[in-house]
């Protein structure tokens, strides 16, 4: 059995937490690169095609359901920190998944807001 995962015997919810927390992150990505792709009058650089539509979209819901996705992270972490035996490592984890938290609630009140900027280059 792999170490990372002793004590536990499933490792599924540690990709599931992975696979959450990814999602806020690609969220933010995706938000970042919509503020890149625009000028400074905020007009795309790029004539936006069916491509970059869908991208945009896709962030809008990630971002959307960012909160809801980090707080469930947040509750699986909280069930499965007990089974993490190094502290430092429980640590880290318990300040990055706060961290996204913070993260996806900013996430959420830049896109739904009533003027999502970052949108611009994807519209």
């Amino acid at each position: 059995m792999d170490e990372r995962y002793a004590g536990s015997s499933k490792p599924s919810k540690w990709r599931l937490l992975c696979v959450l927390y990814g999602l806020v992150l690609l969220g933010l990505a995706i938000q970042i690169a919509g503020v890149l792709l625009t000028d400074q009058n905020w007009v795309p650089i790029f004539k936006p095609n069916v491509g970059l539509k869908l991208i945009g979209v896709v962030g809008l819901v990630i971002t959307t359901l960012a909160p809801v996705l980090s707080l469930f992270g947040l509750n699986l972490l909280r069930k499965q920190a007990s089974r993490i035996a190094n502290p430092a490592l429980r640590v880290c984890m318990w300040v990055g998944a706060v961290v996204l938290v913070l993260v996806s609630f900013g996430e959420f009140l830049w896109s739904c807001s009533g003027h999502p900027t970052w949108f611009m280059a994807f519209a």
